[in-house]
């Protein structure tokens, strides 16, 4: 039996609201991506994802099959020819929570008769965009009776807890599959406490975890090592290829956008150029990549009050390791 998610087709032309809760690799996305570009009930189907990197991958794949699809984000905003009036006339539309969320209050109209697919809906809960995907919810919910029922919601995640909840908030059905395509190997390295720099400290605990010999790099085709803030993801860069002598870059939302297009292309290729990625969120969340292994450094976040990187974000991150149709098996390390 195959372990991709299946999309309840008649329930969502029929206007009723689905919850997806399905591993990371389970074609979620790619599965509500046939149905926008085959379904003739909406006018108009807007994805709202989390990140930079993954409205850019949705956005290439539906420009394969269709002129008729506009994106909305602040990189798009910057180029020359850039008119969000004429992007948000398309059929299909992949935007931002924050974009999306300004379209509902500056412009519902244009959202009578459309389909709200919400990526990585887990991050409802979690501290950061949860007010901005609580807000949309709301605004959702007001437009639903405004517009009789003519509009709809679709929510995707591989964790989601508290579904009950949020599904009866919604009245949504929901789909629940807990079978990933492709099995991870999931490896916690206790590590000691150290007084120096958390991030740097953790780096050399897996450079030290290299060269013990217990991850041979080169039985891998790439591996992504996650942290939470930019300045360390590139001083992990540098130490790591200093001290292991592979080549590493970093990424994260600071860097211009012809070079992050460049590492996430990278990343999908055959023939990479980088053995070791080390990135923050931005590659963390609704994008595919063929990294065999995912090193996780972070574990807390340090923005005023220490804090801890919610469950859920971790298990996002994991994810990212052994996916359909580029690896048999993936394997997580977390220091």
């Amino acid at each position: 039996m195959s372990n991709f998610v299946r999309l309840d087709i008649q329930a969502l032309d029929s206007y009723q609201p689905l919850m997806v809760i399905s591993p990371t690799g389970s074609g979620k996305t790619f599965s509500v991506i046939k149905y926008a570009l085959k379904q003739n009930v909406y006018d108009k189907v807007v994805f709202a994802m989390p990140t930079k990197a993954a409205i850019r991958e949705v956005f290439t794949k539906l420009s394969l099959f269709t002129d008729d699809v506009g994106r909305d984000d602040s990189d798009a905003r910057l180029e020359e020819n850039f008119n969000a009036e004429e992007v948000w006339r398309k059929k299909i539309v992949v935007t931002s929570y924050e974009r999306l969320l300004q379209q509902m209050i500056s412009s519902p109209s244009i959202l009578y008769n459309s389909l709200l697919v919400i990526d990585e809906a887990h991050l409802l809960l979690s501290e950061g965009r949860n007010c901005t995907i609580q807000e949309i919810l709301a605004y959702y919910k007001y437009l639903r009776e405004k517009y009789g029922g003519k509009i709809n919601v679709i929510l995707l995640s591989a964790t989601m807890p508290d579904v009950d909840s949020l599904s009866e908030y919604l009245e949504a059905k929901t789909i629940l599959n807990d079978k990933r395509p492709v099995d991870i190997d999931v490896k916690v390295v206790r590590v000691k406490k150290s007084k120096g720099d958390y991030y740097l400290s953790k780096a050399k605990e897996f450079i030290n975890y290299v060269k013990r010999g217990e991850l041979n790099l080169n039985d891998f085709k790439q591996i992504l090592v996650y942290t939470n803030t930019r300045r360390s993801a590139e001083e992990i860069s540098k130490l790591v290829e200093k001290e292991l002598h592979v080549t590493t870059t970093f990424h994260h939302a600071g860097l211009p956008i012809e070079v992050r297009k460049s590492i996430e292309e990278d990343m999908r290729s055959d023939n990479n150029r980088y053995k070791v990625i080390i990135s923050t969120d931005t590659l963390a969340l609704s994008i595919n990549t063929n990294v065999d292994v995912v090193v996780v450094l972070a574990l807390k976040r340090f923005a005023g009050l220490r804090t801890y990187v919610e469950p859920s974000t971790i298990a996002q991150v994991i994810g990212r390791a052994g996916r359909p149709g580029y690896s048999e098996k993936g394997l997580a390390i977390i220091f």
